[in-house]
């Protein structure tokens, strides 16, 4: 399995993805673009997890700390992603930085 991290989308930093209009096809050809079965992303701080089948997904771990004072009205603020490989197949997921526990994605 190839796992890549990127910023934000792939062959861009600045631009993030948006997992309520992501299209199934475009997370496809994210991971085409990347070269990867699994992408880690950032830049928005949203975490979701969009498996797209048992070998490929793309996800976002959130945000493990953040400035509460910094304006950003995030679903789950302290989070961090675990990545699981076994038997060639890609599991994530993400949970909360207070206490491990599973956290709600997007």
């Amino acid at each position: 399995m190839r796992v890549v991290l990127w910023h934000a989308q792939p062959k861009s930093d600045m631009r993030g993805i948006d997992p309520g209009s992501t299209t199934s096809a475009e997370f496809k050809a994210m991971l085409e673009l990347a070269e990867a079965d699994a992408l880690i992303v950032g830049h928005t701080h949203v975490p979701f997890v969009r498996q797209l089948g048992m070998r490929r997904l793309v996800a976002n771990p959130g945000a493990l700390l953040r400035d509460p004072a910094d304006g950003m009205d995030l679903p789950t603020p302290g989070t961090f992603g675990v990545l699981t490989i076994e038997h060639e197949r890609a599991r994530f997921e993400v949970r909360r930085a207070r206490d491990g526990s599973l956290a709600t994605t997007r």
